[in-house]
């Protein structure tokens, strides 16, 4: 047991008030306290080799000037084994992550998108191809240049190789982008 953090927070801080480096490497320890999160400027955590370590505490999602993390030889679940495995992930997006567990964040699938730029540049392509990708009000009818819905009906909204001509104003619609399961 890490009798050291058993102590109250309010030791901790009056006992390391600006403990920012900790290093317990190697220690046969089973689990890091919830107390952790006491030590708030902590920036460098070392629990490697301490295999018995299967997770993180949600509470070190407070830790907000933590910027290393080393977990090697620990026996971490998922998802923060995958996390911490990959090269993509930092120790601020782990932090982030146990911070969302802490708040019992829920996912929120909705957003809204703005594509903007100078003219020629894509966007309507881009728009186009992630349509594709998608389900929603759009595919019911195909979208309409701008100076059609103003009423002019003889302009041709293709160019002269076939593709898209750019719209003119504002597209609003939904899109519904199903995350695809692998099987």
């Amino acid at each position: 047991d890490w009798d050291l953090m058993a102590v109250s927070g309010a030791k901790c801080r009056l006992m390391f008030p600006a403990l920012s480096m900790l290093d317990i490497s190697n220690n046969q320890l089973r689990d890091i306290p919830v107390s952790i999160h006491e030590f708030s400027n902590l920036s460098v955590l070392n629990v490697s080799g301490n295999a018995d370590i299967s997770e993180l505490p949600p509470q070190m999602g407070l830790l907000s000037r933590l910027w290393n993390l080393n977990t090697r030889g620990c026996s971490l679940q998922e998802p923060l084994k995958s996390m911490i495995d990959s090269k993509k992930y930092k120790t601020m997006d782990v932090v982030g992550y146990l911070k969302s567990v802490l708040e019992d964040a829920k996912p929120y699938a909705r957003m809204k998108l703005m594509i903007v730029g100078v003219q020629g540049i894509g966007k309507t392509s881009l728009l186009d191809q992630l349509r594709q990708e998608g389900s929603g009000s759009y595919k019911k009818k195909p979208v309409e240049h701008w100076a059609k819905r103003m009423g002019n009906k003889n302009i041709n909204v293709k160019t002269s190789r076939g593709s898209n001509m750019s719209t003119v104003g504002v597209d609003i619609s939904d899109w519904v982008y199903e995350k695809k399961v692998r099987g």
